[in-house]
């Protein structure tokens, strides 16, 4: 299940005060690197999982809600929110990271403060529904967050006054078959699956149209909604459908079901049975090493990556540096450290050919490559260079689904625009 714009609260981190340069390695999809088994304290089937600003947490059966620590990971609830045990399906976090949202089995609907470590707030059975909840998106910050449920009755429930008492509507996008999946992109902008092999997008929150996927033949799991034009699903079959533009792109990459995927355009990360994991590299898939074959349920990108599934299961990767698992996502200036000998002691004469691995200590004659057209859009003083204001606005501008220079900005426009402010 999707884990809803987990780059995107990267992005508001960065824009509320972290250091851009941090975002650069910890933004991109992962693909490189050796899942490992972390230790888990529970043995029930883990449905979903996603990253905070204080880390992973992972939500499963019987209501458990898992943190992963220094230590490892650790069971912060046991019960669900209102202490009944029932299954928590899917899990969302505010755009800030601070908020977790689950959602599960007879209503089942929670909100917890990661930085507290506890939970605000039980917000079950909204309108006194109890159906299952199968997935949940939230949009906003903590305490101020448009909350998406999706309904195993067919309909989505939402609220745009942080899932408060009164305030919850529902909508049936279809025919009402199962809503397997939503994410959202934007505030009230993104898409759902439902069970009858559809697509569905909104862009005001309360009203669906379907757009898709002919022809598809399989039942439909998970989804990557990182904006209108750029959407992914997953399902039975092993096959990822890719929305560019208006046309659907089919891609066989495994013979087995794919639960969830998280992906930019061209790096990420899908799972599915029998511990399948497969990355997205340039453009690329190919299936990943894991330890066990349990079915994988989720995933989540970061530092480190986290899988979760079936008898508890806990995957991790991370690279050697410990920043993120070292997914190449096409935006590298040419700088990569494999081609510097480490040996430049400060006699660079200005004429870097481009291979020094960013080593560099300032005496470079300043004659970098000129801006590529799509960045320079976000070049506001027309100056030739992305400073820190710049890359800020352009992270503000997505995170607002804004248009920079009559274009929408999205996730691959801001790393390409950070990698130019790093360089």
């Amino acid at each position: 299940m999707p884990s809803n714009s987990t780059r995107r609260t990267l992005l508001q981190c960065v824009g509320t005060g972290l250091a851009v340069s941090a975002l650069s390695t910890t933004a991109t999809a992962q693909s490189s690197g050796e899942w490992t088994a972390a230790t888990s304290p529970v043995d029930g089937r883990l449905n979903d999982v996603v990253q905070t600003s204080t880390g992973p947490y992972a939500v499963g059966d019987d209501g458990i809600v898992l943190e992963r620590t220094s230590e490892g990971w650790r069971t912060v609830i046991r019960d669900g929110p209102g202490s009944d045990g029932n299954n928590l399906l899917g899990a969302g976090v505010t755009d800030d990271g601070d908020r977790l949202w689950y959602v599960g089995a007879s209503g089942a609907i929670g909100e917890f403060d990661v930085r507290t470590g506890s939970q605000v707030a039980d917000r079950s059975a909204p309108n006194d529904v109890t159906n299952n909840f199968n997935d949940v998106a939230v949009a906003g910050g903590a305490g101020d967050a448009n909350v998406y449920v999706a309904g195993d009755s067919g309909q989505i429930y939402y609220s745009f006054e942080n899932g408060t008492d009164e305030t919850w509507n529902g909508v049936t996008p279809g025919s009402g078959s199962a809503i397997n999946a939503i994410d959202f992109h934007g505030p009230r902008s993104g898409h759902a699956i439902d069970a009858n092999q559809t697509v569905f997008e909104t862009i005001d929150g309360g009203t669906y149209a379907p757009i898709g996927i002919e022809n598809s033949d399989v039942n439909f799991y998970g989804l990557d909604s990182d904006g209108t034009d750029d959407v992914r699903v997953v399902g039975a079959g092993g096959t990822v459908y890719r929305r560019d533009g208006t046309e659907w792109t089919p891609e066989s990459i495994a013979e087995v079901a794919l639960y969830d995927a998280e992906v930019t355009s061209s790096n990420g990360i899908a799972v599915g049975d029998g511990g399948g994991t497969f990355d997205l590299a340039s453009g690329s898939w190919s299936r990943a090493t894991t330890p066990n074959s349990q079915n994988i349920a989720a995933v989540a990108t970061g530092s480190p990556s986290v899988a979760v599934g079936a008898s508890g299961t806990i995957l991790e990767r991370t690279s050697s540096d410990g920043t993120d698992d070292g997914t190449d996502d096409g935006t590298d200036d040419g700088t990569d450290d494999s081609t510097d000998d480490g040996t430049d002691d400060g006699t660079n004469d200005g004429t870097d050919s481009g291979t020094d691995g960013g080593t560099d200590d300032g005496t470079d004659d300043g004659t970098d490559d000129p801006l590529s057209a799509n960045v320079a859009r976000f070049d506001e003083d027309d100056d030739g260079d992305i400073d820190f204001g710049e890359a800020v606005d352009a992270i503000t501008a997505y995170n607002q689904d804004r248009t920079v220079a009559g274009d929408p900005v999205d996730f691959d426009d801001v790393v390409d625009v950070i990698g130019a402010y790093n360089d």
